[in-house]
């Protein structure tokens, strides 16, 4: 029976590199017996979010680049087992169901991989990210707030979940799920390439490639800042620009004490299911984050004190301070 690898993230776990190397190395994993379709994969990116759009209801689907039928023709040609990638499968985990349905009629056996960060560490990168690339306009607190109500976050199209066991309990049941814990330390790649049993030297991939590297807070400080006001303070205001990032580039800003406490008590149940049932560490996880030196002490610099209103209204107060040293200049300058 041909398999089909179902990888749905989840969001901030190396997905993006596992996806450029497989569609970098399409040809080596073909002589492997593999197929990486290039249906729903738009360009420049490398994974099925198409697909995925599509199977989501999502209003970034474009028909144009590739649907479900589209896939299953592409597929319907070839003889070899299957990976798609995309971890906004992970926004669609609950319809699901149809689409691993119809790959069970085709003769695959379905494989579900998802790799897993601890979730003190996935709510801060998220966050970051969220506000840097996504127009995310909450403060941290509101967005903390939200993850505790709820147990996830959403934003625009996507769902983030934060409670395992709801996203794991959400797939299809017939299916085999594979979960793997994800370390920044080790290689993501190489330990995929592993579950589609082959190593690295099979396929030439590179076990250290990386992308989406965390920008500078400053850089993420800037565009809260523009999300909240509609001010982009980077084009007009190099001063204010500097000084934030003095004040926050390179320094260890975290969420705070009591926040890691709340999310450990929030998900508590889930983690711990999650350990016992999938052999998955993430107590031990949130214990190492936990233990990590907290800034709040020291500096006052947390998450919740920068991504707040009280910044907003500091951002407010430099640059409109900067803008009028720049006008008064100006104004000499026609004396």
């Amino acid at each position: 029976m041909r398999r089909c690898f179902l990888h749905i993230g989840t969001h901030k776990t190396g997905s993006t590199a596992i996806q450029v190397q497989l569609n970098n190395h399409r040809r080596q994993l073909a002589r492997r017996g593999f197929l990486y379709p290039k249906t729903g994969i738009p360009a420049p990116l490398a994974g099925h979010h198409n697909i995925a759009w599509q199977l989501r209801g999502d209003r970034r689907f474009r028909p144009e680049l590739g649907t479900v039928d589209d896939l299953f023709v592409e597929i319907g040609k070839s003889d070899h087992d299957v990976i798609l990638s995309s971890e906004d499968f992970e926004c669609t985990a609950d319809n699901l169901g149809s689409f691993v349905g119809k790959l069970e009629r085709y003769g695959f056996d379905v494989a579900f991989i998802i790799y897993f960060r601890d979730q003190i560490s996935y709510c801060r990168t998220l966050y970051l990210g969220l506000a840097r690339h996504q127009r995310y306009d909450r403060t941290f607190s509101e967005f903390l707030a939200e993850l505790i109500g709820y147990r996830l976050v959403r934003w625009q199209d996507w769902v983030f979940t934060f409670d395992y066991r709801v996203l794991l309990d959400h797939l299809a049941s017939a299916a085999t799920i594979i979960a793997r814990p994800y370390c920044r330390e080790t290689s993501v790649i190489g330990d995929f390439a592993s579950l589609l049993g082959l190593s690295l030297s099979d396929v030439t991939m590179d076990p250290d490639f990386r992308i989406n590297m965390e920008e500078p807070v400053s850089q993420s400080l800037a565009a809260f800042y523009r999300n909240r006001t509609g001010r982009d303070i980077r084009r007009k205001c190099a001063a204010t620009m500097q000084a934030i990032a003095g004040a926050f580039d390179g320094v260890d800003i975290d969420l705070g004490l009591a926040a890691k406490q709340r999310l450990i008590a929030a998900l508590e149940s889930s983690n711990r299911w999650m350990d016992e049932r999938y052999g998955m560490p993430m107590l031990a996880g949130m214990a190492r984050a936990m233990a990590a030196p907290d800034s709040s002490p020291n500096s006052g610099l947390d998450l919740e004190a920068v991504f707040s209103l009280v910044t907003v209204k500091l951002i407010d107060e430099m640059s409109q301070s900067e803008l009028r040293r720049k006008w008064w200049v100006f104004g000499r300058g026609w004396r």
